[in-house]
């Protein structure tokens, strides 16, 4: 359930065990639908951050 207001919502990925250490991945949310109402995000993707560990 959402609340009034601002909600954050976590995108998870399964990586491969094989994936490089220095590789990179990235992901935007391009569509939501709450109870069948399409939204639009305000941030669809994160700005770019490099070299996190």
């Amino acid at each position: 359930m959402l609340s009034p207001g601002l909600n954050y919502l976590w995108i998870s990925t399964d990586i491969k065990a094989s994936a490089m250490p220095t590789a990179v991945i990235d992901a935007e949310l391009t569509a939501l639908t709450v109870n069948g109402s399409p939204l639009l995000p305000l941030l669809a993707s994160a700005p770019e951050v490099k070299n996190k560990k």
